[in-house]
C-alpha cells in the first residue's frame, strides 16, 4: 500500500513566510552623502560638548574626534583645521536652537504666550545642551566671525517674528530701529538669566518657573507700571 504523501507548502506560501524574516534582516541603505553628513554632524556635536567642558582653548582635535568616535585623520576630510570647525560650530548649534525654540513658539498665538515660550524654550535648551552657553560666550573671543554670524541670525529672526506678531495682534507698528533695540534688550536679559541659570547653583527643576515668571512680569506690566507717576 503506497504511503500517503506529505503535504508541502507551495512556493508562494514559503515565500510569504520567509519574506518577513528577510525584511527584518535587510538594513536600510544609507547613501555616501548621508553617511558623510552624519560624520560631519557628529564632529560638530562632539566639538560642542568638548568646548562646553574644556573651552575653545582646550578643545583639541584629539578630544573632539575621541568624543565623536572617529579616527583623528577623518577630521581633515571635513575641516581644514580646528579654527575651520569653530567657524561653523556656533552658527550651526545656534540654528538648531532657533529651530527647536521656534517649534515651541508656534504652538501659541498670543504675544505674551509666544514670548514666554521663547524664554522657557531657551532655558530648556540649556538643560539639554549644557555646553551651549560656554560655546556662545567664548566664541566672541575665539571665533568672532562665527559669533557675529550667530548674533546677526538671532537678531534678524527675532525682529521678523516680533514685527509679524505685533501686526497679527493689531498693535501699532514700531520703527525698525526700535524693534532692533528691543531685540537686543531681550537677548541681553536672556543672556544674563542664562548665566544665573548655569552658574548660580540653582536646581534646574525649580528655576524655570521662577525665572520665567519674573521675566514675563517685567515684560507684561513694565518695571514701573504699578508705581504712581509722581513717584516713578
Amino acid at each position: 500500500m503506497p504511503r500517503p504523501r506529505k503535504k508541502t507548502k507551495s512556493v508562494d506560501a514559503r515565500n510569504a513566510t520567509q519574506a518577513p524574516a528577510a525584511a527584518r534582516r535587510r538594513k536600510p541603505t544609507v547613501s555616501r552623502a548621508e553617511k558623510s553628513e552624519a560624520i560631519r554632524r557628529a564632529l560638530l556635536e562632539a566639538a560642542g560638548t568638548v568646548v562646553g567642558r574644556h573651552g575653545y582653548a582646550g578643545a583639541s582635535i584629539a578630544r573632539i574626534t575621541m568624543a565623536a568616535n572617529v579616527a583623528q585623520g577623518t577630521f581633515y576630510n571635513y575641516f581644514d583645521s580646528r579654527d575651520a570647525l569653530f567657524a561653523q560650530l556656533l552658527p550651526e548649534i545656534g540654528q538648531f536652537m532657533i529651530d527647536e525654540i521656534g517649534a515651541k513658539v508656534r504652538q501659541h498665538t498670543r504675544l505674551a504666550d509666544r514670548e514666554e515660550a521663547r524664554i522657557r524654550g531657551y532655558l530648556q535648551f540649556l538643560r539639554t545642551h549644557p555646553g551651549f552657553y560656554r560655546v556662545l560666550r567664548e566664541a566672541e573671543t575665539f571665533a568672532p566671525e562665527a559669533h557675529r554670524a550667530h548674533m546677526a541670525n538671532m537678531v534678524a529672526g527675532y525682529g521678523r517674528a516680533l514685527r509679524a506678531e505685533r501686526e497679527r495682534a493689531g498693535a501699532p507698528p514700531l520703527p525698525d530701529q526700535q524693534i532692533e533695540k528691543i531685540v537686543y534688550m531681550l537677548l541681553g536679559a536672556r543672556d544674563y538669566l542664562a548665566m544665573q541659570y548655569q552658574e548660580g547653583g540653582n536646581d534646574p527643576a525649580t528655576v524655570d518657573d521662577e525665572t520665567v515668571a519674573t521675566y514675563m512680569r517685567a515684560l507684561r506690566g513694565g518695571l514701573f507700571d504699578d508705581i504712581p507717576d509722581d513717584v516713578a
